[in-house]
């Protein structure tokens, strides 16, 4: 049985981490082994928790490009141990998070993004299925209003904008699912699209 490499994309506030969480269990209890990661990761994370103001994207990028690149190998080698490896963001949301702030850098989006591609060059392992949990801002801002802390570090970003990079992102190989449904429901699709692929 070959290994499968999962990946969850959306906006914050879209639910990725809840429905992360319900398909890990159904997996388990399938009788498969999983191994759930995130980015930023912890080490990424604490970058930005201690230096908050010090990143413009051009460098937000890159230092998410390096943690990356040194991610990509962690899922390489939990992949070898189990039969599932879930991320809850992975690339993409690079590009739309990032991406959506570059603009004014590189005189727009398109030369944003092939710059991106162009670095994001040395990260060589791609998921084998990508999950986008599609879902409008304001619901996505009234969700994260409700769970998150005032001093959050994603309350600044400008969730209208990720949202429209994210939709310039979309191709036939990514699905995209309704994030208004009941998580419990849209775990269960990428359950079955997860079996399948095994």
């Amino acid at each position: 049985m070959t290994p499968v490499f999962a990946v969850f994309e959306g906006i914050d506030g879209s639910g990725k981490s809840t429905v992360v969480d319900i398909v890990k269990q159904k997996l388990e209890k399938t009788g498969k082994t999983v191994w759930v990661t995130a980015e930023p990761t912890a080490r990424m994370r604490k970058i930005l928790e201690d230096n908050p103001d010090s990143y413009d994207p051009v460098s937000l990028f890159l230092l998410f490009t390096y943690d990356r690149y040194n991610h990509q190998r962690e899922i390489a080698e939990n992949l070898k141990d189990h039969d599932v490896v879930i991320s809850d963001r992975y690339i993409l949301s690079s590009y739309a998070y990032q991406g959506s702030s570059m603009s004014g850098t590189f005189g727009s989006t398109s030369q944003a993004l092939e710059w991106m591609r162009y670095v994001s060059r040395i990260i060589t392992l791609m998921p084998d299925l990508t999950f986008f949990l599609d879902v409008k801002t304001d619901i996505a801002r009234q969700r994260i209003a409700n769970y998150r802390s005032s001093d959050s570090l994603e309350n600044a970003v400008d969730l209208d904008r990720v949202s429209a990079f994210y939709s310039t992102l979309l191709t036939q190989e990514i699905e995209k699912l309704d994030a208004t449904l009941q998580p419990e429901k849209i775990a269960e699709t990428v359950l079955q699209r997860i079996l399948n692929k095994l």
